[in-house]
């Protein structure tokens, strides 16, 4: 198991459900693991009337099970938002943000 599953699995323990599906088939990109490990999460404008909030990694299990996204959008892990209404996700498969 690498470090930055172990540090995930750490947190997921009281979620065993999704823990082999998040890491079966997907690896979150390791700067994003760095950041993740370092700050927990962030919420921060970006630009006029934009926002970016990347959310703690005690939410993204709640919130992702919450949105229903392995039912609508399995390839999909949401990790923040806009706070206004847009997801943003990394693809499962290939570790992309859409």
């Amino acid at each position: 198991m690498t470090k930055e599953k172990g540090y995930l699995k750490g947190y997921l323990f009281y979620f065993p459900n999704w823990y082999p599906r998040l890491t079966q088939c997907f690896a979150p990109p390791a700067d994003y693991l760095d950041f993740i490990k370092k700050y927990n999460g962030a919420e921060r404008a970006i630009g006029n009337n934009q926002n970016l909030k990347l959310w703690g990694i005690e939410k993204l299990v709640k919130l992702n099970t919450y949105y229903e996204v392995d039912r609508y959008a399995p390839d999909y892990f949401i990790f923040g938002s806009d706070v206004g209404g847009t997801a943003y996700a990394f693809n499962r498969q290939n570790s992309s943000i859409v």
